[in-house]
């Protein structure tokens, strides 16, 4: 079967090519058609124990996660997100390890058969037909208008089904005890309750009045945190892209060429809009939470179903933001969502309704209002937008090049003018301008001030990108930091010296409290005599939040360490200290442990298994003769100089 469906390739229609970038890209993304053009003997990557990554294998992975990020912010994707985002190393490091893991699995003898290859093919609904039956042709459409052959799709399934068996037997070593069971059930079950008085450093701050000599006294304490911060001026010539661009001409293949190959970037993938009633219950919340949460959601599908309607039941039941607006999530496509969402969304038809689903924020309730199928725009609609950017880039690159030309021109600092005037540039100057601060004539720029400060004085920087612009730059002065005089930051004295009187007064004031309240009632009794609010958490866990206090792992500590009815602290919170008081203590119940014990023991062992891998994975790593490319590593490098 899995030969002859090879036969025979057809073109493939505009929707089943959007089928191959929304859903199958995952085994593309490693597997897929490499980039045109790469230069033989120069397109290694890494070797993993001696196997090679090529630099063509290399690209298109960083391509799937650079379309991947896109889709999923649309608009909100800037430049800056997407290099912070580092794709090229997140597709490198998943390369590596998929070599790795491929390498263990054929030591380990592991192996997938053609039938069970085929197995997995059937079961995708991309390749079947309205009935829901296995089409070999639309199959073979589908990888057709990818470029990817048949055999490289189905070796890519059948490696993954191997790395799939691989990790499946990392997972069965791990085991979980009854201990690890128990002391995860008291932690989230066993709870306190208390009450408590709080010393507040501002409360304590505000009635302070320094007298002059106190902020005087500080000040000398204290000079060293009191330093201006660094100042320079540089001298400066820019080559700015705009000038360029006249000088730049774009062919009409440069223009097809680039359309060819960023085509996702044209397209606007399938999209449902819809609506959903959400009752949040987290992933490992206990098992009588997750009750109450289900029946609560199936009370509203009992509701839904007798007629009730969708909007009106969202606004009254839904834990979404989304409830205001009847639980109206906009459109959406693949890859916004959680999995199951997306998944149960995607497959309903426009006005159907869903059954119950379950993900990592509650259960769901979806109803699907519209359905636009993939679209993508044609090279004429987008071409004087592609020329458009053809031109920046080239503009650009020329700008980078006169400026890398004047750098090796440029041999010393007072060159610097000289060249500019023979070229008819302008030697522009800033004023002094700190780190942070905006740059007179340049505006706030990140990649120039650090350029700036990293100079010597005299200096000549080399090429600095920032913008749509290089510069060449020499620092021509420099304040050094020095300790400002106290009028200067009087100010910021008085702030300090305030904040950490108050600390004071608030931590003698609340251990003396504490040495004279020993129970509860005494504890209620002097703070009523000191004006002071006794305030009560609720019950909290050794985990979790505690209501008017927060998360603090110091006052938790000492809250289950405290018998119930004793005064134990002062505990310094943030800018407070805190005396107690434990009012309750639940114990160990177990009837209720024999309930929820199967439960916590699933939870751990899906945590110990990533655990497991995670540690498995690394000592891989750590063992395997890994190479990075020496030249790819100085291209990379380059390009993040160059930003």
């Amino acid at each position: 079967m899995m030969l002859a469906m090879r036969k025979h390739l057809k073109k493939l229609s505009l929707t089943l090519w959007l089928v191959i970038a929304a859903f199958i890209g995952t085994i593309f993304l490693v597997w897929g058609a490499g980039r045109r053009g790469f230069r033989a003997g120069k397109d290694i990557v890494a070797t993993v124990n001696g196997e090679k990554i090529s630099y063509d294998e290399f690209s298109q992975a960083v391509r799937r996660y650079a379309d991947y990020y896109r889709q999923k912010y649309q608009d909100r994707l800037t430049a800056e997100m997407l290099e912070s985002l580092d794709i090229e190393n997140q597709a490198l490091q998943d390369l590596i390890e998929r070599r790795l893991l491929l390498q263990e699995a054929s030591k380990q003898g592991i192996l997938v058969t053609d039938d069970e290859v085929m197995a997995q093919i059937r079961q995708n609904r991309y390749f079947q037909d309205e009935h829901g039956r296995f089409n070999p042709q639309k199959y073979l459409q589908v990888l057709s208008m990818s470029r990817i052959a048949p055999e490289r799709y189905e070796e890519g399934i059948r490696r993954n089904r191997m790395i799939t068996r691989l990790l499946d037997l990392v997972r069965s070593t791990v085991r979980v005890t009854d201990d690890e069971v128990r002391e995860k059930f008291r932690q989230a079950n066993e709870k306190v309750k208390c009450c408590f008085v709080e010393f507040k450093s501002e409360d304590f701050a505000k009635k302070l009045r320094p007298t002059e000599k106190q902020l005087s006294d500080f000040y000398e304490q204290h000079k060293e945190e009191y330093k201006s911060q660094r100042e320079v001026s540089v001298e400066y010539i820019a080559f700015d892209s705009e000038d360029f661009k006249p000088k730049v001409t774009v062919a009409a293949d440069e223009i097809h060429d680039y359309y060819d190959e960023h085509h996702d970037e044209y397209v606007k993938p399938e999209q449902v809009r819809a609506r959903h009633i959400l009752v949040k219950v987290a992933q490992d919340a206990s098992p009588q939470l997750v009750k109450k949460a289900k029946e609560k959601i199936e009370k509203v599908m009992a509701e839904l179903k007798a007629g009730a309607d969708f909007a009106e039941l969202a606004k009254k039941y839904s834990d979404c933001p989304s409830s205001a607006k009847g639980g109206d999530l906009g459109y959406f496509s693949r890859g916004q969502m959680v999995k199951p969402f997306e998944d149960a969304a995607f497959s309903l038809k426009v006005g159907q309704t869903s059954g119950i689903v379950r993900t990592r924020f509650g259960f769901h309730i979806i109803k699907v209002e519209d359905h636009k199928d993939a679209t993508a725009k044609s090279l004429g609609e987008v071409r004087d937008e592609i020329e458009a950017r053809l031109v920046d880039q080239k503009a650009l690159d020329l700008a980078k090049a006169a400026a890398e030309r004047a750098a090796k021109a440029i041999k010393k600092p007072a060159e610097l003018a000289k060249f500019a005037a023979s070229h008819g540039l302008a030697l522009k100057q800033t004023g002094f301008f700190k780190r942070f601060g905006k740059i007179e004539g340049i505006g706030r720029s990140r990649e120039f001030a650090n350029a700036a400060f990293s100079l010597a004085k005299d200096a000549v920087s080399p090429p600095v990108k920032a913008g749509n612009r290089y510069y060449i730059m020499r620092l021509k002065d420099e304040r050094p930091p020095i300790v400002q005089p106290l009028d200067q930051v009087k100010d910021r004295v008085k702030k300090d010296w305030l904040k950490l009187e108050g600390e004071k007064l608030a931590r003698a004031r609340a251990y003396d409290f504490a040495s004279r309240a020993k129970t509860v009632e005494a504890l209620k009794s002097l703070a009523k005599k000191s004006g002071l609010k006794v305030k009560e958490t609720d019950y909290f866990t050794r985990l979790g939040f505690v209501r008017g206090i927060g998360m603090s792992k110091s006052f938790t500590e000492a809250a289950f360490s405290t018998d119930v009815g004793h005064v134990a602290g002062p505990v310094e919170v943030r800018d407070r200290y805190v005396v107690f008081a434990p009012l309750d203590h639940t114990q160990f119940s177990e009837e209720e442990f024999d309930k929820q014990k199967d439960e916590i023991a699933r939870q751990i062992r899906m945590q110990k298994e990533d655990e497991a891998l995670r540690a498995w994975l690394t000592d891989l790593k750590n063992k395997a003769e890994i190479y990075i490319s020496s030249s790819f590593k100085r291209a990379r490098a380059s390009r993040k100089k160059r930003g």
